[in-house]
């Protein structure tokens, strides 16, 4: 607490000998003569997950008799919470964090020896290094700061102040700081403004430490006002931020919403924030939509019963969106929340009128919150449903409205395409050919990156291929692109939403690439500089097209012939190549295209990120005709090296270098190398 101390004496005359410099509408919650409620928190009866993780390092632990750690089989814990475990069927016992640290230091010289039989470049040596040492520094921290390591005796509790000075240094002279620190906080002023007119404090504290000199962490709990427009009457609940600074103990953020559940029951609707206007929760708006309902079975099952069956005017209503919300979040985000069997019926697709009659399903159906993201909730319940009555209500009421008021289609929030792709995801047969068009629902919006393949269902995965295809027979037509084409598009971003989003994410699907499908790209190539002309010209007359370099290592590329003249090729080229690369695709076709861009001079040659991962997939009957242009590029690169003497440049080249041997390596032996890194980069 040393460094609150010079500002002890300005908070107390700040506040006036009181709670708060204003008011304080709490003092209820508090007892006469108290200022701080002790709660103990409840011990987990379940093995803290980084206890898990200990126990399976130690099962694996075999001893290293060089540093006094015997050989045994495995080693156990005899005492988490002091620190200590022991060979398992042995008697003397070692502190966890030496043992940590010998490993730590025996694999690291492990490695030293591997390096030097493999013949490891310095770049790969120092990237296992660096691994290697992340794993054991994150173990030990996670044993470090493990709070289910506290001493029974010393159980945790959780104090809930109003004290000024507890509030005023929630983050000096404490065991983390933050922007509210009050000596070097880039939003200092917001402690103030709290130790006006805001909320109160919490911490987690160990049973012998009541007055609160080392917390172990902290939750700021703030205050929003609400006045009753006919009785004029000012309601104020009490709201936590949702970050916990120091250590993150779950067990503390629920005894903290519990007490304040207690004290004003379950809080809804639209108030407005008091104190400080910084907050790592809340908008930089002061008036906010708040809920403090914490969903669990039990409360679940008649929450959802209650909102199905409310008028349609509370369920449009602020209060109607934000409960639609929180269902849908306890639903899709909360990992903790395990259904009973009759919570899994009512969401999962058993839930029709026969079970439960006295529920109002086509009021749901119509009405439930369309527009705050509640969408993948409806259509797991209602699945033949959705589609012809949602799908064009959502849509449309997140899209941008144009001046006149009317939408325009395809301007979706964040959180709508987020939610989109995973309906079309899971199921792309409720989505025809229709609905994509008819909402400009491209694969950005809908599509999946080749790491979500798998997780598709075969009928889904057939389904997503037809449309793929079917879609790429219109959009890869190289008599496409034309004048008239380019007359439709308001700026060049457009061709990132159509022809440059199913390149990247739309044709990955289709791995390997039917051949068609590669002639047609390799005719969009083909026909580049004439459709280049088209898009110039546009450029020209319409300063708001807007052909610029997007990326500023294309801006310093070596030589610079990477500028608005040739960024269509350039893009058109990159794309194809991630593509091709991202399926496997390497028939004749694609590497005599890949030998010919390789041979522009400034085109992409110096762009190892572009298709050095490419190349070294190729092995070596596909490969070697690859290896004369990989040397000559290596030695242009090492003459460069030799000749600058500025540390970033020579940075960049060394990288350079590293890609170049790490892709021939790979060409070489047939595999990905084992002795350098794919750097990517470029020069």
């Amino acid at each position: 607490m040393e460094e609150y101390e010079p500002f002890r004496a300005a908070v107390s005359w700040f506040v006036g000998g009181r709670t708060r410099a204003i008011d304080f509408p709490f003092e209820s919650w508090w007892s006469d003569g108290e200022d701080r409620i002790y709660i103990p928190l409840k011990t987990n009866s379940k093995k803290s997950e980084k206890k898990k993780t200990i126990e399976e390092f130690l099962q694996k632990f075999k001893g290293i008799p060089k540093k006094g750690l015997p050989a045994a089989e495995s080693y156990e814990i005899v005492n988490y919470g002091g620190g200590l475990a022991r060979p398992v069927g042995g008697k003397n016992s070692y502190k966890i964090m030496r043992i940590i640290n010998a490993s730590k230091e025996k694999e690291l010289k492990e490695l030293e020896d591997k390096r030097s039989v493999e013949g490891w470049s310095d770049a790969k040596y120092k990237s296992v290094v660096d691994g290697v040492s992340s794993v054991y520094d994150d173990l030990a921290s996670d044993f470090q700061n493990d709070p289910s390591r506290a001493a029974k005796e010393d159980n945790l509790y959780a104090v809930i102040s109003k004290n000024p000075h507890d509030l005023a240094s929630m983050s000096t002279g404490r065991g983390w700081t933050s922007c509210m620190n009050l000596k070097s906080g880039s939003n200092k002023e917001t402690v103030w403004c709290e130790l006006k007119n805001g909320g109160f404090v919490a911490y987690m504290i160990r049973g012998s430490d009541r007055e609160i000199n080392n917390p172990l962490a902290r939750i700021l709990i703030r205050r929003f006002d609400r006045r009753n427009k006919k009785t004029g009457v000012v309601q104020s609940v009490a709201i936590p931020e949702d970050v916990i600074y120091g250590v993150d103990n779950p067990e503390f953020m629920a005894t903290v919403n519990n007490w304040l559940r207690k004290k004003q029951g379950n809080v809804i609707g639209r108030f407005y924030r008091r104190g400080g206007e910084y907050s790592d929760t809340f908008t930089t708006s002061r008036k906010q939509a708040i809920s403090s309902y914490v969903i669990s079975n039990s409360n679940f099952k008649n929450i959802f019963k209650k909102y199905l069956n409310a008028s349609d005017k509370f369920k449009k209503s602020k209060s109607g969106v934000i409960l639609a919300g929180d269902l849908e979040n306890a639903i899709l985000n909360d990992k903790s929340l395990v259904f009973d069997t009759e919570a899994k019926n009512m969401i999962f697709g058993s839930m029709f009128p026969e079970y439960y009659p006295d529920l109002n399903y086509p009021k749901f159906e119509l009405y439930g919150a369309v527009g705050l993201s509640p969408l993948p909730l409806y259509f797991m319940v209602m699945p033949d449903m959705f589609r012809k009555n949602l799908l064009k209500d959502y849509i449309d009421s997140n899209s941008s409205k144009t001046r006149d008021g009317s939408t325009k289609v395809g301007v979706l929030r964040e959180d709508v395409i987020k939610n989109l792709n995973k309906l079309y995801a899971k199921y792309p047969e409720f989505f025809d050919d229709e609905d994509l068009k008819k909402f400009d629902i491209n694969f950005r919006s809908t599509g999946i990156m080749l790491h979500k393949i798998d997780e598709m269902s075969p009928k889904a995965l057939e389904e997503y291929r037809k449309k793929v295809i079917n879609i790429s027979e219109e959009v890869l037509d190289v008599s496409r692109y034309d004048q008239s084409y380019v007359d439709k598009m308001e700026s060049y971003y457009d061709l990132h939403k159509d022809l440059f989003d199913l390149i990247l994410n739309g044709l990955v699907i289709l791995k390997p690439l039917p051949p068609a499908v590669v002639r047609k790209l390799i005719a969009l190539w083909n026909n580049r500089s004439e459709f280049n002309k088209f898009l110039l010209n546009k450029n020209k007359v319409n300063e708001k097209f807007d052909i610029k370099l997007d990326s500023q290592y294309l801006k310093s590329m070596e030589p610079n012939t990477i500028n608005s003249e040739t960024k269509y090729p350039h893009d058109l080229a990159s794309n194809m190549i991630h593509l091709f690369a991202m399926t496997k695709t390497d028939n004749p076709i694609v590497l005599n295209w890949l030998e010919e861009i390789l041979s522009i001079k400034g085109f992409i040659e110096n762009e190892y990120n572009k298709y050095g991962y490419y190349l070294a997939s190729l092995g070596r009957d596909n490969g070697s005709r690859f290896l004369p242009f990989l040397n000559r590029k290596k030695e242009e690169v090492e003459n460069k090296l030799a000749s600058t003497e500025s540390k970033y440049t020579r940075e960049r080249y060394l990288q350079a270098i590293e890609s170049i041997n790490y892709i021939i390596d790979s060409i070489q032996t047939g595999s990905r190398s084992n002795k350098y890194n794919f750097i990517g980069g470029y020069i």
